[in-house]
């Protein structure tokens, strides 16, 4: 793996970033875990049905764009704070 930093220009006042990226974890409300909502499942429940169906924690997608080179694994860092 490849771990980039950040180094700055004039272009990006040196801080290395040129626009935003999103960290973000989004849990879409299917069939499944609307049913899980009305049954009163407990939350480790609806979260093992959200992962089965692909659901990705804030903390996997910041992995993920510090690994795509979106990010720095210091930035990830402090917007995981």
């Amino acid at each position: 793996l490849k771990a980039y930093t950040a180094k700055g220009c004039d272009n990006c006042a040196k801080t290395g970033f040129d626009g935003r990226t999103v960290i973000a974890e989004v849990l879409a409300i299917t069939e499944e875990i609307r049913d899980g909502i009305v049954k009163g499942l407990p939350a480790a429940d609806l979260l093992g049905i959200a992962e089965k169906q692909g659901y990705i924690t804030m903390k996997e997608d910041a992995v993920l764009k510090v690994i795509a080179g979106l990010t720095t694994i210091e930035e990830a860092c402090r917007a995981l704070r």
